[in-house]
């Protein structure tokens, strides 16, 4: 199936769009290839520039593309997976289509290129990548990169499709890098995260959202997420539970609290929800953890 035919049908519904702008302008140029040479390496199937106002949204179920967007001016977003990424000026997007996704903007315009590629080893880049979105506004090299990709020929001579994967790769292994350096030099991100921790070690019984942590600490939820993941080995609410089941289990065992008040006593106020969690993660309903302990079992 061709990229165009794929585009359109990977939409959720119609793009909300300008009048007079046409549906496949995200597209840009359709390239053109010669045999047997886009399955082997990183492949541009479409990609150009694209200025754009209000309204302008785009809804996807699955693009099997991977798509690399650089913001020269302006603002979008791109939400998936319940997160959203702002896409500012100087900002390079390197996102996997092969998920739900909205693009878009609100108020302001916006002026970007995009290009829509894949090969065998886009995937394992991405895979290191711990953000869709960086900044690359000090980063002349990948910056460079972008533009002769951006230049490059469309037509189907093998030396475009070479030149294609060099500036493809050149600019995927400097985001790689920048990640690596930017990861190992990011000494103030163990900080907030291990607020975070304190907050769950001492205040275990509150609520607490990744939205309170984010205007609290003035820090992403994403990154967050993936620092306190790094750090502590599991993503902060997984620690949060595994802190309210251990101190449900010392309540049990050393109270005679009943099920419903040790559950709201760790901050699940639901009693069902508590039980079902509990057992969950102890393979034991509550009274069964109690009763199994108080029989001599070691489940404590």
């Amino acid at each position: 199936m061709d990229i165009h035919t794929a585009f359109f049908n990977a939409l959720s519904s119609k793009p909300d769009l300008r009048g007079g702008v046409k549906a496949n302008c995200l597209l840009g140029n359709i390239y053109k290839f010669p045999r047997n040479v886009a399955n082997y390496f990183l492949t541009v199937y479409s990609g150009g520039e694209v200025s754009c106002a209000p309204p302008f949204s785009y809804d996807f179920r699955s693009f099997d593309y991977y798509m690399l967007l650089y913001t020269k001016s302006g603002q979008g977003k791109l939400s998936a997976g319940g997160k959203c990424f702002k896409l500012d000026g100087g900002s390079l997007l390197f996102f996997d289509c092969r998920q739900p996704f909205k693009l878009g903007i609100d108020k302001e315009s916006w002026d970007f290129a995009a290009f829509f590629f894949d090969g065998p080893n886009a995937q394992y880049y991405y895979r290191y990548i711990a953000s869709p979105v960086t900044n690359i506004e000090n980063r002349h090299d990948i910056e460079k990169n972008f533009v002769l990709l951006l230049h490059n020929k469309r037509t189907p001579e093998v030396q475009n499709k070479f030149l294609d994967n060099c500036y493809l790769t050149n600019i995927l292994t400097l985001l790689c890098i920048c990640e690596n350096i930017c990861g190992s030099a990011e000494a103030p991100a163990a900080d907030y995260a291990m607020k975070v921790k304190s907050f769950f070690d001492q205040s275990y019984f509150k609520e607490f959202s990744l939205q309170y942590f984010e205007d609290t600490l003035g820090v992403s939820k994403y990154s967050l997420c993936h620092e306190f993941t790094k750090q502590f080995g599991v993503p902060p609410f997984r620690y949060l539970t595994n802190k309210r089941i251990d101190t449900a289990k010392k309540l049990l065992l050393m109270t005679n609290m009943e099920v419903h008040d040790v559950g709201s006593a760790v901050g699940i106020k639901n009693t069902n929800h508590f039980i079902n969690l509990f057992k969950k993660y102890t393979n034991k309903t509550p009274m069964a953890f109690r009763q199994s302990s108080a029989k001599g079992g070691t489940d404590a």
